[in-house]
């Protein structure tokens, strides 16, 4: 802290997290540190802008959503908030519940995702409509996809999340049998899209789910 003060780069987390910097002497381990300093710093700042232009989005919106609606968004609002702060956040830490990281990726980018975009944007009573099982039908093979994407990331980051705890698919049933998972998530997201794809009755929804075989093929193989 000291040295990036003197260094006129700011001050750093009031959070302590040891790092280890291995380096010849010379070699630019004391810039590097500063310099990383400041770099986590401008992270933080950047975090907090993009929370205020969120919040500051979400209450210009909020005049526009017809009353309805208006519980509905509040309740997919806060479903949102709560698996996006504690999926990571202890005392829950969903990441590290055995599946319940993936199930919340799933949802806060799936089926609350087209649901909370269905409450703010339907003028009218968004819950009894047919559009609200459409939302819903939408949001599986989204949340499928994005949860599969989470799932093909975590095998490079296996053995460092086993010694952070975070216990998530590829931890628990190791990578042989995720890959089968992974398969499985994906059979899955093009069966949903097919049937939503039907259930709306236009085929240019296909063009993705062609697209995302293509490159599920390449992954797989």
């Amino acid at each position: 802290r000291d040295l990036v003060r003197s260094r006129g780069l700011g001050d750093v987390y009031k959070r302590q997290v040891p790092m280890m910097l291995v380096g010849l002497q010379g070699s630019g381990k004391t810039t590097t540190t500063a310099k990383l300093a400041r770099y986590l710093e401008n992270t933080k700042k950047i975090a907090y802008i993009l929370c205020g232009v969120a919040i500051l989005s979400a209450l210009m919106l909020i005049f526009n959503i017809d009353p309805a609606n208006l519980i509905g968004v509040f309740v997919v609002a806060k479903a949102g908030l709560f698996l996006g702060y504690y999926y990571t956040a202890r005392p829950l830490r969903l990441v590290s519940r055995r599946g319940l990281g993936e199930l919340s990726i799933f949802l806060a980018f799936g089926p609350l995702l087209t649901l909370g975009t269905g409450f703010a944007i339907f003028n009218g009573d968004f819950l009894s409509s047919p559009y609200f099982i459409n939302c819903i039908i939408l949001g599986i093979p989204l949340g499928l996809l994005t949860t599969n994407i989470l799932l093909i990331n975590q095998f490079p980051d296996r053995d460092g999340d086993i010694i952070t705890g975070k216990n998530h698919l590829v931890v628990t049933f190791g990578k042989k049998i995720s890959r089968w998972i992974y398969l499985l998530f994906f059979i899955a997201f093009v069966t949903s899209a097919f049937y939503f794809s039907q259930s709306i009755g236009n085929i240019y929804a296909l063009i993705p789910i062609i697209i995302s075989i293509v490159f599920g093929c390449l992954i797989i193989r």
